[in-house]
């Protein structure tokens, strides 16, 4: 069919039907999930983080706060995990404090 001869107008935006948890439905999840899972759910709801950066974190991220004790922890993410967008990102969590 050529191009402008459909009786309609298609949308051009893209609909997703994805949307935010809400607090009670993290608290959920939480209450379920294991340490790993906990982990991140927390990276991702609760920090910022995006899928891509996450399945690219690496021990080294974390190492030197980690051996050294350094409570909170930061996660120092380079430019190429962020999609070279930010020089450097560094978020935060706390051990002493519930995941």
């Amino acid at each position: 069919m050529a191009r402008g001869l459909l009786p309609y107008a298609l949308s051009r935006r893209v609909i997703y039907s994805d949307r935010v948890p809400t607090q009670e439905e993290l608290a959920r999840l939480m209450d379920v999930a294991d340490l790993r899972g906990k982990a991140i759910i927390s990276c991702l709801a609760l920090r910022g983080f995006r899928v891509g950066a996450l399945v690219r974190l690496k021990y080294r991220h974390v190492e030197e706060d980690l051996e050294g004790g350094i409570l909170p922890i930061h996660v120092h993410l380079e430019a190429e995990m962020t999609r070279g967008k930010y020089a450097s990102m560094i978020h935060f969590w706390d051990r002493r404090r519930p995941i």
